[in-house]
């Protein structure tokens, strides 16, 4: 480690790199803002398309409104971005004036964002050009344009002064500038702010950072895949908000699997299939790992047996559906009791009365018989209640937790 402290390996870092990544990564996490505080599913956004992020938005009608983003990241202190008389906000305000025509003529709405993460000067231009609604503050903003323009060599403010009043009104209009102060007062970043679009289920809200580095991880990856590909990276809101009911869903079982006693082949199994839905269920009921251990062994010890009595013939199929009948009988008796216990006496948490109807189903001294055959082992009983609660298909499913659709 003391060899970070020497001035010719301190020199080797280029932050100049490291400015440009961060900035880079922030488009990302821009464009995962819009796409989770989007209100029609049928958005797509993209990420250096455009610009650096854009968004096209269809209604009922099929109009289409676009939504033209540049970001201006930065790690400087006491450092405005987009200054009054940055290169940054000239430039910007320079290159959509200069595609206004085309994007009047594709669009029927079109809105213009600057963002960046600090918090701007309120008396800034930026923030008088984007808290402007009426003709007097357009007009008054024009003014300084021009008056700027006299007194500049900067190529874009003159390029901007010189496009027609009506552009350029036009686009003064619809620019909306969002820096810090636009977060909800309890966040301290856009991926605070995004977190608190998914809407988590209070289950997953412990993992809320883990799931917005997985989206955020896809996001990127797509962006790169299609880049790849030299496509464009455009990609669908719905995508992404399937993806996060899927991670609410298999980041507590990741939790659970990530474990050595369970190999890469089997942590792979329990995640891409259904086969183990009790699991999934178990582990959101937010159990100690050596309960659901022990659960693991009675299903796959009643899995093996029921394998063998099958090819042996011994018992009918009729034996297996009565028994299935039976067990979800036993199932749905106890929970409504509970449902009926709880009218007077309500636990304050859904999950604790989930946790009773477990207990009171599960219990050591209950074995239900097999046909004419009773059995003796705990373990096939409980396993066939948890075959109960894979099987969605069978009439006799049940479920430990809430009954995912």
């Amino acid at each position: 480690m003391e060899g970070f402290q020497k001035d010719y390996l301190r020199k080797a870092i280029n932050s100049n790199a490291s400015s440009s990544i961060c900035g880079f990564l922030y488009q990302f996490q821009r464009a995962l803002f819009h796409i989770f505080s989007s209100v029609n599913q049928n958005s797509i956004v993209g990420v250096e398309t455009l610009d650096d992020v854009s968004t096209l938005s269809f209604d009922e009608n099929q109009e289409v409104t676009i939504t033209i983003e540049q970001n201006k990241y930065t790690r400087r202190e006491n450092f405005n971005p987009i200054g009054d008389g940055s290169h940054n906000l000239w430039h910007t305000l320079n290159i959509w004036l200069s595609n206004l025509r085309e994007y009047r003529s594709s669009y029927d709405e079109i809105n213009f964002y600057l963002t960046t993460n600090i918090s701007l000067p309120e008396d800034s231009l930026a923030k008088m050009i984007s808290s402007a609604t009426s003709n007097k503050d357009i007009s008054s903003i024009l003014s300084k344009i021009y008056s700027l323009a006299k007194n500049t060599k900067n190529v874009d403010i003159k390029s901007v002064s010189e496009y027609n009043p009506e552009d350029l009104m036009f686009v003064i209009k619809r620019v909306k500038v969002f820096d810090a102060s636009f977060l909800h007062e309890k966040s301290i970043d856009i991926r605070n702010q995004t977190i608190q679009y998914f809407q988590l289920h209070s289950s997953a809200v412990e993992y809320a950072e883990e799931i917005y580095e997985q989206l955020l991880g896809t996001l990127i990856n797509k962006s790169f895949t299609k880049w790849k590909n030299k496509e464009q990276a455009w990609h669908k809101v719905q995508f992404f908000r399937d993806q996060l009911h899927e991670s609410q869903k298999k980041v507590p079982l990741v939790r659970y699997i990530d474990r050595d006693i369970f190999s890469d082949d089997f942590q792979n199994n329990i995640m891409e299939n259904r086969d183990f839905d009790f699991i999934r269920q178990l582990v959101n009921l937010e159990l100690p790992e050596s309960y659901i251990d022990d659960q693991l062994k009675t299903y796959f010890g009643f899995y093996a047996e029921r394998v063998r009595l099958q090819n042996e013939g011994y018992v009918l199929p009729t034996d297996w559906d009565n028994r299935e009948r039976k067990l979800n009988t036993r199932w749905k008796g106890i929970s409504q009791q509970i449902e009926i216990e709880e009218i007077d006496n309500p636990t304050p948490k859904e999950k604790i009365k989930f946790r009773k109807i477990l207990n009171r189903t599960l219990t050591p001294e209950f074995k239900e018989n097999l046909g004419n055959y009773e059995t003796n082992n705990t373990y096939f009983t409980h396993g066939h209640y948890h075959d109960l609660v894979n099987n969605t298909a069978n009439r006799n499913n049940i479920h430990w937790y809430k009954k995912i659709k």
